[in-house]
């Protein structure tokens, strides 16, 4: 679209938000989205669109699916993302949540430490999911990335411990480094 067409439809954004015409307003929107071949462009719009089904026309359900489909534009969409895993922690979805942070992880981790994705997917796959194996392959990971934090650290070794997998690498590792005993 031109900048003149831009221009226009944010005027006509304005007047429909005021009117509170959040239908029309969605509909420009999503019309807004699909003239548009600017993922960056594209993806805010797609939020914007599912933040008024959401907070406007409480339609949560089309929200989901626009916001699904914004992170799948642009796996670093952090808006879309933080809304997807809050409403699938509130649903319970503990899978979509896993998928969701696996998602982050391939985006650069949270907050830009993979090693912090890794120890909440552990966390999930621990005390959700009641996964032990695959919590204790992620809570390896997170040590990896981070082998100086006590809490990654002593989850990681007790499960391993539990679970008798403590590789020779680490035999000697005991969680008294983390005592100030040398």
């Amino acid at each position: 679209c031109f900048p003149n067409c831009r221009t226009a439809a944010k005027a006509l954004e304005r007047i429909y938000a005021q009117q509170k015409s959040w239908e029309k307003l969605v509909d420009l929107i999503k019309n807004e989205a699909e003239l548009t071949s600017e993922p960056r462009i594209k993806g805010g719009l797609l939020r914007h669109q599912a933040q008024i089904l959401d907070e406007e026309l409480d339609c949560e359900d089309e929200a989901i699916a626009i916001y699904e489909s914004a992170l799948k534009l642009n796996i670093h969409d952090g808006v879309s993302r933080r809304y997807l895993l809050e409403y699938y922690r509130s649903q319970d979805n503990w899978d979509e949540v896993l998928r969701i942070l696996n998602i982050e992880l391939q985006a650069g981790g949270t907050m830009g430490a993979p090693w912090l994705t890794q120890f909440w997917m552990g966390r999930i796959e621990l005390y959700r999911l009641h996964n032990e194996s695959n919590a204790l392959k992620w809570f390896g990971k997170a040590f990896e990335l981070n082998p100086g934090n006590p809490i990654i650290f002593s989850t990681w070794l007790s499960l391993s411990l539990r679970f008798g997998v403590l590789s020779s690498r680490y035999k000697g590792l005991s969680d008294q480094r983390f005592l100030g005993c040398r």
